[in-house]
């Protein structure tokens, strides 16, 4: 069957992810974690370097990494990297 689709919502409950930028050149990945406690239809995520970072440099995932270029969101992109989609 298809995977299921997880939406990350910092409306209802924020924390430090709220201050992790979108990127279209991300120096950190998403990755889903398994968890033994709580309600197991909630998934549970963390961000993980993708190479070492330097103190002060900016923190930036990818957002929708798994949909295809305009199927998620039509928000401009104004991450000014080399490789940028032109939206989020």
């Amino acid at each position: 069957g298809a995977e299921a689709y997880a939406a990350i919502d910092g409306f209802a409950m924020r924390n430090v992810a709220a201050f992790i930028n979108f990127s279209c050149s991300p120096n950190l990945e998403l990755r889903y974690l398994d968890h033994p406690y709580g309600d197991r239809r909630i998934k549970r995520v963390g961000f993980y370097a993708k190479e070492d970072i330097e103190s002060g440099t900016e923190l930036g995932y990818r957002r929708n990494q798994g949909c295809v270029d305009g199927q998620m969101s039509k928000i401009a992109c104004k991450c000014g990297s080399e490789k940028c989609r032109g939206f989020l």
